[in-house]
């Protein structure tokens, strides 16, 4: 029994090692390229390295003679005498050379395990405490960004001599590149500008959007079917926004021409936190032009390539301000009917905002819906409007849902090509949550389901109900 459990100890030790190799390869290369790290973790781990040095010495000058006098005692020569003993001779047993052989193989063997499990452990302290300063220098380059830029690139670089990791060197270039888009608008004076030079920046030229001048566009943050959105400037009260343009291309279609102006009517008859403010809506004669509140930060659906699956106390935390923002649209009369994380926008303070009603239903609005026409993303599209039906807040209710599965999998529940999509969208039921991770709670995996009914009928009444349900499985978490 005791050779069983010693056998079985050593078999999942030798098991870990591939593991333990991997990790430690990744974490010596990446303090490879941070010599103050490199540094810190020489001076904290200098025994175990002293160590490991003098094992290999002992193995390179002083093994190879003590495992051949160990070899020679257990399988000596063999001697045998001919011509009545006047000659005698000495037959190496062969298992002397192999004994030899395998006990070197055995030590090199043992020390490289012993070299592996131990500069992986001495690396994890320096590792993570390399990522806690960073994710502190962060937040502070964060808070100075638009008050003091110059000190928000210094701790942005000095965040980057300590991101020996993907997930945090990645965090460090998005917030640099924030740095960036905010200076190439000119910033808030002197300040950004000397900011901007000291990052090499060229502040690119403006362009007026409307007649009087009054908002100017530089450069492009991202294009979609209904428009083309770029950072610029309200120089009456010198502040940044987004603009949002129609495409010319579209611009002469009536239908969307007309379906432009309804998204800024709508967007604008929203005031909540939770949504992307419209500021201002323009008609020059370069065309038709949304102004809208910058959110400086990435979209869901980016932090989500990078970050999913979420930690269910942190998809709880982004769920439920999303759920009071869909809500108060909705009792504003208003259905978004295209929400998916490319249209959720993450500020610096990872708060999510709405955005991009351009597919938005106004209750009461002449803007009719032609009835089979599909309207939306496929992979986060409700059934009813897979089947070209009229979608109302309950739609919304069924996109929702599908972002909070795509949060807690990695993905949400139905991909494939567009048609296959949709098809599963209206036919097909999805994975349950607690099939796929088994630390998701059983009320949050209900609410799930609910939210992804196929009837309409069958979700929740409305998007305060959803609210109120996420809070009650956020508090007790919290409250532990």
């Amino acid at each position: 029994m005791e050779k069983g459990n010693a056998l079985a100890t050593i078999t999942g030790y030798l098991r870990t090692l591939p593991g333990q190799l991997s990790s430690t390869t990744s974490s010596l290369a990446a303090l490879a390229g941070h010599p103050a790290l490199l540094r810190e973790w020489l001076a904290s781990s200098w025994p175990v390295i002293a160590m490991l040095a003098a094992l290999i010495a002992f193995g390179l000058w002083l093994l190879p003679g003590m495992a051949q006098g160990l070899a020679d005692w257990l399988f000596p020569a063999v001697s045998q005498e001919h011509l009545f003993g006047i000659i005698r001779t000495e037959e190496a047993d062969p298992r002397n050379a192999t004994a030899y052989r395998a006990m070197l193989w055995i030590y090199w063997l043992v020390l490289a395990g012993a070299a592996v499990v131990l500069l992986a452990r001495s690396l994890q302290p320096t590792l993570a405490a390399a990522r806690e300063k960073a994710h502190a220098l962060l937040r502070d380059a964060r808070a100075l960004m638009e008050h003091n830029p110059e000190r928000s690139l210094a701790l942005l670089n000095q965040a980057m001599t300590l991101a020996a990791g993907p997930a945090v060197r990645e965090s460090v270039k998005d917030e640099r590149r924030n740095l960036t888009q905010w200076l190439s608008t000119g910033g808030d004076g002197t300040m950004a500008a000397s900011a901007a030079t000291a990052i090499g920046v060229q502040i690119p030229q403006s362009r007026p959007v409307d007649d009087d001048g009054r908002y100017v566009a530089t450069d492009e943050l991202g294009r979609g079917a209904m428009g083309v959105v770029y950072r610029g400037r309200d120089t009456l009260l010198d502040r940044p926004v987004a603009i949002k343009a129609l495409p010319q291309s579209t611009a002469a279609t009536a239908d969307l021409a007309e379906r432009f102006r309804q998204e800024a009517r709508a967007a604008a008859r929203l005031t909540h936190p939770g949504i992307v403010q419209v500021y201002d809506f323009v008609a020059s004669g370069s065309g038709n032009y949304i102004v809208l509140e910058l959110v400086t930060g990435q979209s869901l659906e980016r932090y989500l390539n990078a970050n999913a699956p979420m930690a269910v106390d942190h998809a709880l935390a982004l769920s439920i301000p999303l759920a009071e923002a869909l809500g108060a649209a909705h009792d504003s009369g208003i259905v978004h009917r295209d929400f998916k994380p490319g249209n959720v926008l993450l500020g610096r303070d990872e708060r999510p905002k709405i955005a991009d009603f351009g597919l938005a239903k106004v209750t009461g609005s002449s803007m009719a819906t032609v009835v089979g026409s599909v309207l939306g993303s496929p992979g986060y599209m409700s059934p009813e409007q897979a089947a070209g039906a009229p979608a109302d807040h309950r739609s919304d209710m069924y996109a929702f849902g599908i972002v909070v599965y795509h949060m807690l999998t990695g993905a949400p529940p139905f991909q494939g090509a567009t048609a296959s999509v949709l098809s599963q969208q209206i036919t097909a039921a999805p994975k349950p949550l607690t099939d796929l991770r088994k630390d998701v709670p059983e009320e949050l995996a209900s609410t799930v389901a609910t939210l992804l009914a196929k009837d309409a009928d069958a979700r929740f009444d409305t998007m305060a109900a959803v609210t109120q349900r996420l809070r009650d499985i956020a508090q007790p978490r919290a409250a532990d």
